[in-house]
């Protein structure tokens, strides 16, 4: 019996892929990923504007419509937390990009994703050595921040000269502390 059953499922199989191979089955396309809105269907949605912001940033366009987007997001969703998260890391990671005003906006994000959801955002900074940003002013009133930033300190201070040590680049390669120059 199992035999017959399994010859005769390995033969739909051949089937189906035959019929996808000459275009006598036709394969819907994916869906569209959730997570992007469309910006005429939902003008009200936070997401849709910041998702829109981030596409703008990834081809490098730091036009005005990108200032807009930012700000149109941060003005829709004023107290979401993964929102204004994700906007703080794009801040840090386009950071030279944005304007004195964006900056301002930038450390305002920065500032509730140190005290809402900081581990991500701290991540960010250090990987790109923006350590500045997260540890000035912006990290005072938040929770166990300053000391993550003096405890990072110190491992950039070790490992800005590993020497010939190996061991020791190995270990400041894990931890993502190398200095800039190393990278």
């Amino acid at each position: 019996m199992r035999g017959l059953r399994g010859r005769s499922s390995a033969l739909l199989m051949l089937l189906g892929a035959a019929g996808i191979v000459w275009g006598l089955i036709r394969v819907p396309p994916p869906p569209a990923p959730a997570d992007r809105v469309d910006i005429a269907q939902r003008p009200t949605w936070p997401h849709g504007w910041a998702g829109r912001a981030t596409d703008r940033a990834v081809i490098r366009d730091f036009s005005s419509g990108f200032g807009y987007e930012l700000a149109t997001a941060r003005q829709l969703g004023p107290s979401e937390r993964n929102l204004r998260a994700s906007l703080a890391r794009l801040a840090v990671v386009h950071w030279a990009q944005l304007d004195a005003q964006m900056r301002d906006d930038a450390m305002s994000d920065i500032r509730f994703a140190l005290n809402t959801q900081p581990r991500e955002l701290l991540f960010e900074a250090f990987r790109l050595h923006r350590e500045d940003l997260v540890c000035g002013p912006a990290a005072e009133n938040a929770p166990l921040v300053p000391e993550v930033c003096e405890r990072f300190a110190g491992l950039r201070k070790l490992c800005d000269d590993p020497g010939d040590n190996l061991e020791l680049r190995r270990w400041c390669l894990v931890r993502n502390a190398l200095p800039v120059r190393a990278q």
